[in-house]
């Protein structure tokens, strides 16, 4: 069996993450984060707001920034954490508490970040010397003949680096959730997409329908129970039961909706909030499961060392930098030392006399 075959093969276990279903820790884990980071949003959303009412924009737009990077920060803290308690299911470990999980996402979101970021430059700097090349395709002449190897060359990387960015730059948290540091999950990455991004592209395709069904099932299911629920109520409890009917959303908006209607809008939201939770824990999951099959017996040691040649260069290249700055600085902040007075010598005997002199200090010689 070939290698691809042999990755496409271990693809089947992309149904184990439907044991995530179950996990009620990391259920319970992602759904506070989920909420804390919408009830964030929500207050940021409502003070920005206020602030844009009254004129003070300038003071909006800081505060809008700075509530939607904490509503994001806290989203992306709960997902790591429930990564870190999927993966271990995973891997049938022994889960961490949510607390503990917590803490541990909290402790490496800045290698998370970072990893995203470095993935970023990588990207850039190809960007960066294919422009490179297509700027020395305009060299009258041999341009166009350079661009004949440049065009289908660039397509070519661009293509795959882009591929990359979109699938493997996913399993980024996995990367972070087995212990690798910010050098090895990077090089990781890097060796999955040079060497099974297929099978990652696959499998990813195949989880993205499992999800889909799944998800499809539970709102599905969702749908006939309210359906079901608000046929029932409507008899029972009047119009504006099951948040149906004129004391719908537009009645709670417009504030003529019922308290039954209030009622039903925010036990139906808050029941949704939780279903979407579920499809959110079968993907994680199965990109962990993703990951543990393409980044199995991968060596990444001469990665790993041309990463450190890189930001050993880059770093060399800075303090350079930096000297020649700080040379340049210090040469023209350096007092220069005043100019010797001119003098001349007194035509009769020679001695130096000074260029107000009238007659020579020596001889008496007459000098004007």
């Amino acid at each position: 069996m070939s290698a691809i075959a042999g990755q496409f093969e271990k693809s089947k276990g992309l149904l184990n993450a439907l044991d995530a279903l179950g996990n009620r820790r990391a259920f319970v884990c992602l759904l506070i984060t989920l909420v804390g980071a919408g009830l964030m949003f929500a207050l940021t959303s409502f003070i920005t707001a206020r602030f844009l009412m009254n004129g003070h924009s300038g003071v909006a737009a800081v505060l809008g920034f700075c509530g939607g990077l904490v509503a994001l920060l806290i989203g992306l803290t709960g997902a790591s954490a429930t990564g870190f308690i999927l993966n271990a299911q995973m891997q049938q470990r022994e889960q961490p508490s949510i607390s503990n999980a917590l803490m541990t996402a909290l402790v490496t979101l800045p290698r998370l970040i970072g990893v995203y970021l470095l993935l970023l430059a990588i990207l850039l700097g190809l960007a960066l010397a294919l422009l490179v090349l297509l700027l020395l395709c305009k060299i009258p002449g041999l341009g166009p003949v350079l661009y004949t190897l440049v065009f289908p060359v660039g397509i070519f990387v661009m293509g795959v680096a882009l591929y990359s960015a979109i699938y493997v730059t996913a399993l980024t948290g996995p990367a972070i959730w087995n212990g690798n540091t910010l050098l090895q999950a990077v090089s990781l990455l890097v060796a999955i997409a040079q060497k099974r991004l297929l099978s990652v592209i696959v499998q990813t395709l195949l989880l993205g329908l499992l999800v889909s069904i799944v998800a499809g099932i539970i709102f599905g299911a969702l749908f006939l129970g309210f359906s079901a629920t608000s046929a029932l109520s409507l008899p029972v409890l009047g119009s504006g039961a099951g948040g149906m009917g004129s004391f719908g959303m537009m009645g709670l908006m417009g504030g003529s909706a019922s308290g039954y209607a209030a009622a039903a809008m925010f036990g139906g939201s808050l029941l949704t909030i939780a279903a979407s939770v579920l499809p959110m824990l079968l993907t994680i999951a199965g990109y962990c499961r993703i990951f543990s099959v393409v980044a199995e017996g991968l060596k990444t040691g001469h990665i790993e060392d041309r990463i450190r040649d890189a930001q050993e260069k880059a770093r060399t290249s800075m303090e350079n930098a930096r000297a020649q700055v700080a040379a340049q600085t210090g040469a023209a902040a350096a007092p220069t030392p005043p100019a010797a007075a001119a003098t001349s010598a007194c035509p009769s005997c020679q001695q130096g006399v000074g260029p107000d002199d009238v007659f020579c200090g020596h001889c008496g010689h007459k000098l004007k």
